[in-house]
């Protein structure tokens, strides 16, 4: 999140997101509980439901098992959006630290 310009560091704690409070989401470590709360919550809607597949996009399963569940090919998977490797450092690393 934190590569996507300023959504981690100003656009989600100074925000109206919901879910998330006011002033929340401005630590790496606040981000994770608003997604995995977020994760749990759309787990608890929509479990039992065959239209809903959770997945990991890190997960190299991952193209496999939604072009499955959508019965279309993915040929793009991976290399749309592709961003340059670089060094990323969490300005809030120390933050989450204490």
């Amino acid at each position: 999140m934190l590569r996507w310009s300023d959504l981690g560091t100003d656009r989600l704690p100074n925000g109206n997101i919901p879910g998330l409070p006011a002033g929340f989401g401005a630590t790496s470590r606040e981000r994770m509980t608003w997604i995995d709360g977020h994760y749990a919550h759309l787990r608890a809607i929509f479990s039992g439901d065959p239209a809903f597949l959770e997945y990991d996009p890190a997960d190299p399963s991952a193209p496999s098992r939604i072009s499955a569940h959508i019965g279309r090919d993915l040929p793009w998977w991976g290399k749309a959006n592709a961003n340059p490797t670089h060094a990323h450092t969490d300005d809030d690393t120390q933050e989450d630290a204490a």
